[in-house]
């Protein structure tokens, strides 16, 4: 899941904006020559993608994009690409002394998520435009709240 790095100018910035899902499976379980453990993948991953999550069936993060194979006669080779554990990732983040930490528009938005499966969208809304109000820039919430009314609608 990401934002692949495609010319901003070819895209509506609303659509530029919104993030891309790519499925693939882990192919294999390999070792970086400095021993760090890295899943090669075989969903398509592009310049842009690096630093993208990747997701198990059940949408947990299971590690993060990183590269891909070397060019062959100048063209990127698709169809496989290697991303670090998560496990790998974390040993990062505490070696750097920094905490991950849940913060309060991560907390509105999964309450958010969770009226919204409730079937309550009038308050899943309400969380909805205070995390738009404090992130505008965030990528999912305008479609949330176009959802959430368009269901309050039909129910009418």
């Amino acid at each position: 899941m990401g934002y692949p790095g495609i010319n901003p100018n070819i895209l509506k910035k609303k659509s530029f904006a919104e993030a891309t899902t790519t499925s693939g499976e882990i192919s294999a379980k390999k070792q970086l020559a400095n021993g760090s453990p890295v899943f090669q993948i075989s969903a398509s991953v592009t310049h842009g993608n690096s630093g993208d999550p990747v997701l198990n069936e059940k949408g947990e993060v299971i590690g993060m994009t990183t590269f891909g194979g070397e060019p062959v006669n100048g063209q990127e080779v698709s169809g496989f690409a290697f991303a670090f554990t998560s496990n790998t990732i974390m040993e990062f983040v505490r070696q750097a002394g920094v905490s991950n930490e849940e913060g309060a528009i991560d907390k509105l938005y999964r309450d958010g998520l969770q009226l919204y499966s409730q079937g309550e969208y009038t308050q899943a809304i309400e969380k909805f435009e205070t995390v738009k109000r404090l992130f505008p820039q965030h990528s999912e919430v305008d479609k949330l709240i176009q959802e959430c009314q368009g269901k309050i609608v039909v129910a009418r």
